[in-house]
Parts: structure tokens; C-alpha cells; sequence
């Protein structure tokens, strides 16, 4: 189960996944990662998230917040069928076909300047902000 994580100051240990509470910072689950598995529907990061959220109920508003490690579009959209609300910081390489302002275009229109776009993918609106 030791994985080698070469970009850590500990270069083997093991590998968990969390899901904690914002406030009080208790874990409520969390997976041991063993090595790639055979089930992969969605792909490892959205897998990996939704595992987590089983024992979440559903459609009573509910937020999830994550890093731009597990924000994908299908995740996003997953969640959302099953109820719950999420939002986290995404990678540019995972928005290959959305054109919006550069980081230095909006630099050079104050400090409250911003740019979004609104979508809807399989029914389900998505806010892209920078």
C-alpha cells in the first residue's frame, strides 16, 4: 500500500483521501488509496470524490469545496445530479474550448475586474469565474 510520491519530503508513505467538515474539521471518510483499481467509471479524481460523498445526503443543500487536483467537469456535473452543491479551482488544461480574458488583460482593468461564463452540460448549469 506505500506509495512513492517523489514531489514530497517524505517520498514513500501512504496515500488517503479525506472528506472533512468545514468548521469543525472533523473527517467524516476517508480512502485508503491502494494502487490502481479496476473500477473506473468517471476517472480516477471524480471516482475518488464521489466514493467519498456516498455518505452524504442527498438534495438538502449541501457544499462541497475541493482544489484544482479533483475539479472536473463530470465531477461537477455528477455531484450536482446527485444534489449536492460543489465548487473548487480548476486547471486551464481542463477548460480546453472556453475563451476568456487573460490574467494580465484583467490586471489591467482594476482590481475588481472579472470575467465568467455560464453553461449548461446533460442539464446541469456551470459558472466558470476569473
Amino acid at each position: 500500500m506505500k506509495q512513492h510520491m517523489p514531489n514530497k519530503p517524505n517520498r514513500w508513505g501512504y496515500k488517503m483521501f479525506l472528506l472533512a467538515g468545514g468548521e469543525s474539521g472533523i473527517c467524516y471518510d476517508f480512502v485508503f488509496y491502494t494502487g490502481k483499481g479496476n473500477k473506473q467509471e468517471h476517472g480516477f479524481c471524480t471516482d475518488i470524490v464521489l466514493d467519498l460523498c456516498e455518505t452524504v445526503p442527498r438534495f438538502i443543500n449541501h457544499k462541497l469545496y475541493f482544489d484544482n487536483y479533483f475539479t472536473t467537469i463530470r465531477l461537477q456535473v455528477e455531484l450536482k445530479k446527485l444534489g449536492i452543491f460543489s465548487v473548487g479551482t480548476v486547471r486551464p488544461n481542463r477548460l480546453l474550448y472556453l475563451t476568456m480574458k487573460t490574467a494580465k488583460d484583467l490586471s489591467s482593468n482594476g482590481r475588481e475586474a472579472m470575467d465568467h461564463r455560464v453553461t449548461e452540460v446533460e442539464g446541469v448549469e456551470l459558472c466558470v469565474t476569473r
